[in-house]
C-alpha cells in the first residue's frame, strides 16, 4: 500500500447528510452551507473526510462539493448495514457506489458499519471486499467498532487494516485495554470518533439534564475541570484526545466550527498530570447508559 501522512483531523460528515447529534438544534446544513464548509474544510490543510452510505446523501452530497475545488479528497466511508453481507456481487456495487456519488476513483478505506457483520466473513463478504480492493476501489478494509472486544476480534484478521473507534473523555473504555496499542503495532488505522459524543461534551449541565438526566453529574464534574484546566469544553475534549496519538474524527455543522476546529489541532496536548486528573474525576462516574449513545433514553 501505498505511503502517506495520516492527518491530525479527519471531517466527520454525519452532519452534512442527517440532522445528525443530541446538540444539533438547526438540523442538516442547506446545500449552500455544505458546499462552504466542504471548501472551507479542503482549504485548511485537512483534505480527510469520513462518510457512510448511511449518512443520508452525505456521500452524494460530499461528491457535489468535491466537484468545485482542485484539492483531491481523501475518503474514508462505510457500507450501508441493510445491505446483504453474503451477496459478495452487491458488496462490490455498494462500493463502486460510493465511489460514483463521491466522484472518486477510489477510496482510501471501506468500513462494515457494524462488527457483527464479521460473522459473514467465509459467507461472501470476503469475497466482496477482496475483489473491490483488488479492482482498485478501495486501499484499506476495515471495521467502525463499538467496543474493545470488537476491535479486539478485528485484530484477528489481517485483511482488516483500518478501524474507527468511540473514544472520549467521558469514556475509559478504551483506556482500560491495550487493545488500541497492540492495534498500532499492528499497522492497523485507527481513527477516534465520538470526541464530542455527539455534542454531549459542549453541553451544560442543565441542557444536559434536561435531554439525558442519568449524565447530568457527569457534566457538572467535566464543567468543573474545564474551569480547572482553564479550557473550553471543546478545547479540553480534543486535547484529551490527542494524547490517544490517532487521527480525530471531527463532524462540523459550520464553516466557523471548520476555522475552530483547525485552531484546536494546533493547542498542545494535555500533559500526562491533567491527563490522569480528567480521568480519575470522570471515569468513575462512566455508565454504559451515557458513553454509548446506542443506550441513550433521551427526552
Amino acid at each position: 500500500m501505498a505511503d502517506f501522512i495520516v492527518p491530525a483531523c479527519v471531517w466527520g460528515t454525519a452532519q452534512l447528510g442527517l440532522a445528525y447529534g443530541i446538540a444539533n438544534v438547526s438540523g442538516k446544513p442547506t446545500d449552500r452551507v455544505r458546499d462552504e464548509i466542504v471548501t472551507a474544510a479542503l482549504g485548511s490543510g485537512y483534505s480527510w473526510f469520513d462518510t457512510a452510505q448511511a449518512y443520508g446523501d452525505s456521500e452524494s452530497g460530499l461528491g457535489a462539493s468535491f466537484l468545485t475545488s482542485s484539492v483531491v479528497p481523501t475518503v474514508v466511508t462505510k457500507l450501508h448495514p441493510d445491505l446483504d453481507p453474503c451477496d459478495a456481487s452487491g458488496i462490490v456495487d455498494a462500493i463502486a457506489g460510493s465511489c460514483r456519488r463521491l466522484g472518486i476513483s477510489s477510496l482510501l478505506g471501506v468500513m462494515l458499519h457494524r462488527a457483527e457483520w464479521l460473522d459473514f466473513w467465509e459467507l461472501g463478504l470476503r469475497e466482496g471486499l477482496l475483489r473491490a480492493q483488488e479492482m482498485g476501489l478501495v486501499s484499506r478494509l476495515g471495521v467502525s467498532v463499538y467496543s474493545p472486544e470488537e476491535l479486539d476480534r478485528v485484530l484477528d484478521m489481517p485483511s482488516m487494516t483500518i478501524a474507527q473507534v468511540p473514544l472520549n473523555a467521558w469514556d475509559p473504555r478504551f483506556v482500560n485495554s491495550d487493545v488500541l496499542i497492540r492495534a498500532k503495532e499492528q499497522g492497523v488505522l485507527c481513527f477516534l470518533r465520538s470526541v464530542y459524543l455527539q455534542g454531549l461534551l459542549l453541553m451544560s449541565p442543565d441542557q444536559v439534564g434536561a435531554r439525558l438526566p442519568v449524565a447530568r453529574e457527569m457534566s457538572v464534574v467535566w464543567h468543573d475541570l474545564c474551569e480547572t484546566l482553564r479550557c473550553t469544553p471543546q478545547q479540553l475534549a480534543v486535547r484529551y484526545a490527542r494524547r490517544f496519538g490517532c487521527s480525530l474524527v471531527i463532524g462540523v455543522e459550520t464553516v466557523t466550527q471548520v476555522h475552530e476546529t483547525v485552531t484546536l489541532m494546533e493547542d498542545p496536548m494535555l500533559s500526562e498530570e491533567d491527563f490522569r486528573l480528567v480521568q480519575e474525576r470522570l471515569h468513575p462516574l462512566a455508565k454504559k447508559e451515557i458513553v454509548n449513545p446506542v443506550n441513550w433514553s433521551v427526552k
